[in-house]
């Protein structure tokens, strides 16, 4: 241990043998004692004395007489700036002193060596501890600043990433007669899980997909970048282009999403429904996926939804995916959605306070539509949908489609905590227009060719 004497009104070699004194009573054996001592009258430079006490474990200042006042200043002084254990002995008895920080202490001349000793031993164990506290506060600090630029840039990285998902979605619904097209997609963070597209395959054909991926951020928006790129919508043959059914499309996308997809294992769900406007069939396959659901114009009060089955993507290897068909009407709304959902639907029917035998729900299969029992989930789709296609009667299909879906959204807007919805959601619907005169077919392409942009909803007409 290395103690540095600083003396004033005093000769160094009695400061010396009086902090001796002190240190051969000290209260912990230290393995090496080592003493210096200077004049603090002759150290009058700008730093001199910091300079000389630097590197010392604790000061002892020894000021007598008119010397003891500004002795006292600059022990004090001295002790702050380089951090150390400070004791002042001066010639005014019973005067006793700590600084507000606890590591600086007068004592009178008249102490004994053992009380001195005790009270620098103290005092330089404070000293130790707030200096590793200060290095502490400096690290955490300099963590903390650091933390926050890579905050800073990850938020800045996730924004743009955000942005480029709005942009992969469609910014404009296709123009196919007959079919008028509204969606709206909210993510839950910055980016989303979800995923949709509506694509013309054809003069005669309409691809919609929508997929869910299991959690959020950037894993899964680059897996549902990945199924929306792998999923095969048709085929080119010499004699053609065939538009691939929507069961053989899922079984072709989750073998090339297994053999793709690495190390990343997200469990990704999926409903692929294609329309031919020219017979005006919809057929559907689902992946793990809640069921797209049609609802009739004509029956209001009951639903059908198309689910023939199926795994998850990426679950299981070689799966045949079935498919199910049901032809749209006219005034017939196609309503598909993701898992999030189920929560917002089932926060809605406390407030839509639906009846046990509001509407029916049949499943499409391939020979026959089997009655479903309804719950809760799909009473509120079913009345939610119902309200959708409702709106159509009054008024050109393209406008109330569009002002249905958007009711919709309000509704889920209003819920409580809608602020902060627990999982992504999208509603993708489309509708079948009624035959109509040539004067209320431009009126509809006039509505059909808007859109309505935002951050997390988009509608198309």
């Amino acid at each position: 241990m290395s103690v540095a004497v600083l003396a004033a009104g005093v000769s160094c070699e009695e400061a010396d043998r009086r902090v001796r004194g002190v240190l051969s009573v000290w209260p912990v054996r230290a393995a090496v004692v080592s003493t210096r001592a200077d004049s603090l009258t002759r150290l009058r430079g700008a730093g001199e004395a910091e300079a000389f006490v630097r590197g010392a474990d604790c000061l002892v200042v020894v000021a007598f007489g008119e010397h003891a006042a500004p002795a006292r200043r600059r022990a004090a002084s001295i002790s702050r700036e380089v951090g150390l254990a400070c004791v002042l002995l001066c010639d005014e008895p019973g005067e006793v002193e700590a600084d507000a920080e606890g590591v600086f202490v007068t004592l009178p001349r008249s102490a004994d060596d053992r009380t001195v000793a005790g009270v620098l031993a103290g005092l330089n164990a404070a000293a130790a501890s707030l200096k590793d506290a200060k290095r502490r506060g400096e690290l955490l600090e300099r963590v903390n600043a650091s933390a926050g630029k890579q905050l800073e840039a990850m938020h800045e990285e996730m924004q743009a990433a955000a942005i480029l998902q709005r942009e992969l979605l469609p910014q404009r619904m296709p123009e196919v007669q007959g079919l008028n097209f509204a969606a709206i997609s909210r993510a839950s963070s910055t980016l989303s899980g979800d995923s949709f597209d509506v694509v013309q395959l054809d003069d005669e054909h309409v691809g919609v997909l929508v997929a869910d991926a299991s959690g959020h951020g950037i894993p899964a928006a680059l897996t549902l970048m990945l199924v929306s790129k792998l999923l095969p919508m048709t085929e080119v043959h010499s004699s053609g282009v065939r538009i691939l059914p929507p069961g053989e499309a899922l079984t072709r996308l989750n073998n090339a999403f297994i053999d793709r997809r690495g190390d990343v294992h997200i469990l990704v769900t999926a409903a692929y429904a294609v329309i031919n406007t020219r017979t005006w069939s919809v057929r559907c396959a689902v992946a793990g996926h809640p069921a797209p659901m049609v609802v009739s114009e004509a029956d209001l009060s009951e639903a059908v939804v198309l689910d023939a089955g199926g795994p998850p993507l990426g679950v299981v290897a070689d799966v045949n995916y079935d498919q199910c068909e049901r032809e749209l009407k006219e005034g017939d709304v196609l309503a598909m959605i993701t898992d999030g959902f189920d929560r917002a639907l089932d926060n809605l029917c406390g407030h839509t306070q639906l009846s046990e035998n509001d509407g029916h729900v049949r499943r499409a299969s391939d020979d026959a539509l089997d009655e479903l029992p309804i719950g809760s989930y799909e009473r509120a789709l079913l009345h939610h949908v119902r309200a959708i296609s409702a709106s159509a009667r009054h008024g050109n299909d393209a406008v109330s489609l569009e002002e249905g879906v958007e009711r919709f959204a309000h509704e889920l807007t209003m819920q409580t905590g809608s602020l902060h919805q627990g999982d992504d959601i999208t509603l993708v619907a489309l509708r079948r227009v009624r035959h109509q005169s040539a004067a209320d077919r431009g009126v509809d392409q006039a509505a059909g060719g808007a859109m309505k942009f935002g951050r997390t909803d988009r509608h198309a007409a």
